[in-house]
């Protein structure tokens, strides 16, 4: 962790401002937490503090030693952009550590703060994101909301217990906040928002590391017994083949996770392997001390649990079982009721589990935005049910774009991508040329598959086409 202290000139650069209290801060500071202090001038320009810090992590703790002349600012973070990586300086006011100098000074100063597993709204990769208390308003939550849907496991950074109530009458929390439960150092909070509730679940940060039995389940699919892995892969297959989201686990919260650092914790490496998603199929996690490996790394986190011995990996290069160029069986302890031709197959699998679980993850975001409910019978267009449709290699259905048919009640369609954040009613006619375009039909095949009596309605069709593909384009889910 670096530490650098800061302040900001008329000129609106940053500067250290060198006086007593900030030497004796700095050795108090040195002393506890085993940091360096980064003595900064007056730079004239920002690039020249990256250049200073760029060597450290890329996450930074700044102390700002006069935070009055920072106006309307109490705490904030500033993100520098780089060529390379993004460095993240949270900043806290020096009046804010406690006066003692312990080991949570440095949190406990600044209130509460909350790590949210939760996409960033500044962001496009997932991070971790600390919020302080003071900040926490009704809008905010409902961002968070916004992102992944309504129920969140958020952290909160402190030391002792979590008085929301107090929290509630300095007015750091919207009125129509309301606690509804609090056992075993956790908090619910509830906001009424007209048409639906946000749920929040409020986890001290030193909890963080033994989650409870609640969250626990939350997390993980149980697969204990030989007809839980059986269902499993018939469930995978179903949606493979048909495309089909029912009312079944596919598409359930407990289904879906997203590795962040936060929680890598979970599992141990020494002894203990998830199944991680790949492009290709499942492979075991074997990534490093945080098992995450890159924030924002899709995972299934499957509760089975998967012994690796190192020592047996090194002899055995090559699968016997599925000619793969690396161990996938023979230095894996699987459990009794998976065989290793069983795990060399789910590891070969033809299906693309990752395109699979971007869709689980967009209905599980659709569904809680109350655009389809859970009972709606849908048919989701992914390159998993396109396999024996597509003639043309032109369709390139962009992991995180989607098209789907609500298929019960009123007929809808529905098309929308992640990455520009955009959802999009589409009318019948805008769907079936979706799928025609996806076969690598040209415009002159689309007008024949329509059918047509005259010359207008031919030029009509071919217009529609021509709109359907610049939109696709446009949420890259067609090639050119």
């Amino acid at each position: 962790m670096l530490l650098i202290n800061f302040v900001r000139e008329e000129n609106g650069l940053y500067a250290l401002r060198k006086d007593r209290h900030t030497e004796e801060v700095r050795e108090k500071l040195r002393d506890s937490y085993r940091a360096q202090v980064l003595e900064i001038g007056l730079l004239p320009n920002v690039y020249e503090l990256v250049e200073e810090i760029r060597a450290y992590d890329m996450n930074h703790v700044g102390i700002l030693v006069n935070p009055s002349n920072i106006r309307y600012v109490k705490d904030f973070s500033v993100i520098l952009s780089t060529e390379c990586e993004d460095l993240e300086i949270h900043m806290y006011p020096i009046e804010s550590l406690d006066r003692e100098y312990d080991d949570s000074a440095l949190w406990r100063g600044t209130r509460f703060f909350l790590t949210g597993l939760y996409p960033s709204a500044q962001r496009e990769n997932m991070v971790t994101k600390h919020i302080c208390m003071e900040d926490i308003s009704e809008d905010l939550l409902k961002g968070i909301a916004g992102y992944v849907g309504m129920n969140h496991n958020l952290f909160v950074r402190g030391a002792g217990s979590m008085d929301f109530n107090r929290v509630s009458r300095t007015g750091f929390l919207a009125s129509n906040a309301t606690q509804i439960i609090s056992e075993e150092g956790c908090s619910r909070l509830v906001m009424n928002g007209g048409e639906s509730e946000k749920r929040f679940l409020f986890t001290g940060y030193a909890q963080y590391r033994e989650p409870p039995d609640s969250a626990e389940m939350n997390t993980y699919v149980g697969i204990y017994r030989r007809e839980d892995f059986d269902a499993f892969l018939a469930d995978m297959r179903e949606y493979a083949r048909t495309g089909l989201v029912r009312q079944n686990r596919m598409w359930k919260p407990d289904m879906i996770d997203m590795c962040r650092f936060c929680n890598a914790s979970n599992c141990s490496v020494d002894s203990m392997q998830r199944l991680r998603v790949k492009r290709s199929g499942l492979y075991p996690c074997l990534t490093s001390d945080y098992c995450a490996g890159t924030a924002g790394e899709p995972f299934f986190r499957l509760s089975v649990r998967i012994k690796r011995d190192k020592s047996a990996a090194a002899n055995h290069r090559d699968c016997v079982n599925c000619g793969s160029r690396e161990s996938c069986s023979k230095c894996i302890a699987l459990p009794e009721f998976l065989s290793q031709e069983e795990f060399c197959k789910l590891m070969t699998d033809e299906m693309r589990f990752s395109y699979l679980y971007k869709s689980l993850l967009a209905l599980k975001f659709i569904f809680n935005s109350r655009i389809l409910r859970p009972e709606d019978d849908i048919r989701v267009v992914t390159p998993l049910n396109r396999k024996d449709l597509c003639q043309s290699k032109e369709f390139i259905l962009d992991e995180d774009s989607f098209l789907m048919e609500k298929r019960t009640g009123e007929r809808e369609y529905i098309l929308f991508s992640i990455r520009k954040a955009k959802v999009f009613r589409v009318n019948e006619n805008f769907f079936r040329l979706s799928e025609i375009a996806a076969r690598g039909c040209d415009i002159e095949a689309c007008a024949r598959a329509f059918g047509y009596a005259t010359e207008e309605e031919r030029r009509s069709i071919q217009a529609a086409y021509r709109q359907v593909i610049s939109k696709l384009q446009d949420l890259h889910m067609l090639g050119g």
